[in-house]
């Protein structure tokens, strides 16, 4: 995320000093130049959201709650404000308000993945039933593609990624998210807890162009045709027989 995206005018030195600093991610250097600026322009929209901005990295979300929001008074369109405020409020533990500000960071426009990412982690933190709800009504209805993933779909792997959410994880396997990574960690989370035909379906997935995405790929999924196939060797593996013993062998070679 850059709060850069507003435009600084070059003939100011002020200006100039300011955007240096950003750029330097010196924050609270670029915090002193930013009330340098806001006393001659106190209700200047993008003043107001760069210094929130330089708080909010600083930790200060407090304070950067209170500019956002002057910010937003003072007349600021930009969905970075509230994606902001979102963070801000995460930061302060208030969950449901960062809810409705990344939502309306939505509502104005907003096509950056973190935006759905920072909105799922506030989701999941919530609970499972949360976040899942949210992901079904990005999906939609209709096919859902992942050759040209939409931003919602990057956030949402992204969110997976950070957070290794089984639930999240599992609903992005279950409506077909190639993303190795993701894959890789639902067969583990269903390899867990004993669920051997989910893990292998999402064994089917673990390949790419130029071979497995893991190297014990095949020989899993060779054994768990086998577990499969053989009832006999299925309950020796739940009881921690021989054939567990294999397949975990398997797995952590």
């Amino acid at each position: 995320m850059s709060s850069l995206r507003f435009a600084l005018p070059s003939h100011s030195p002020w200006w100039q000093f300011v955007r240096s600093s950003l750029e330097a991610e010196e924050w609270a250097v670029a915090e002193g130049g930013l009330r340098r600026l806001l006393q001659d322009s106190p209700h200047h929209p993008q003043i107001l959201d760069l210094l929130a901005f330089t708080l909010l990295m600083q930790g200060q979300y407090r304070f950067a709650e209170r500019f956002l929001h002057r910010a937003i008074t003072a007349g600021s369109r930009n969905f970075w404000t509230p994606h902001k405020l979102g963070d801000a409020l995460r930061g302060l533990q208030r969950l449901d308000e960062a809810v409705q500000a990344y939502e309306q960071a939505l509502l104005w426009g907003s096509d950056s993945p973190l935006t759905v990412r920072n909105l799922l982690h506030v989701l999941q933190m919530l609970g499972d039933a949360h976040v899942l709800e949210r992901l079904q009504r990005f999906r939609g209805v209709g096919p859902l593609s992942w050759t040209d993933c939409l931003p919602w779909q990057q956030g949402a792997i992204l969110a997976a990624r950070n957070l290794g959410s089984p639930a999240m994880i599992q609903w992005l396997c279950r409506h077909g998210c190639p993303e190795p990574q993701i894959r890789c960690q639902a067969w583990c989370d269903s390899l867990a807890s004993l669920d051997l035909v989910t893990t292998l379906e999402i064994l089917d997935g673990c390949y790419v162009d130029d071979g497995e995405v893991f190297p014990a790929a095949a020989a899993l999924r060779s054994r768990l045709q086998g577990l499969l196939a053989s009832p006999l060797q299925q309950s020796e593996w739940m009881s921690g027989g021989q054939g567990g013993q294999q397949l975990g062998s398997a797995s952590t070679s």
